[in-house]
């Protein structure tokens, strides 16, 4: 078994779907492209101003990092 997160999901025990069998994760993760994905897409396509670049992404996802490392430092973690 291994542990995995499904967005939106929570943790669960999944198998590790050898020989192409589809897995508890594999399905989560189809039922969220086929919701949430798929919502997101069409909310993108109606309103193109709502997307972020490659570089907005990059840089959001730097910040959240320093910030992570930041507050774990803080808490004595490091």
């Amino acid at each position: 078994m291994v542990r995995s997160e499904a967005p939106s999901q929570g943790y669960a025990e999944v198998g590790t779907g050898r020989g192409g069998t589809i897995t508890e994760h594999d399905e989560a993760l189809e039922t969220w492209l086929r919701t949430e994905g798929v919502a997101a897409y069409d909310e993108l396509k109606a309103d193109p101003s709502r997307g972020r670049t490659p570089e907005q992404v990059r840089q959001r996802l730097t910040d959240d990092r320093k910030r992570a490392e930041r507050d774990k430092k803080s808490d004595g973690q490091a």
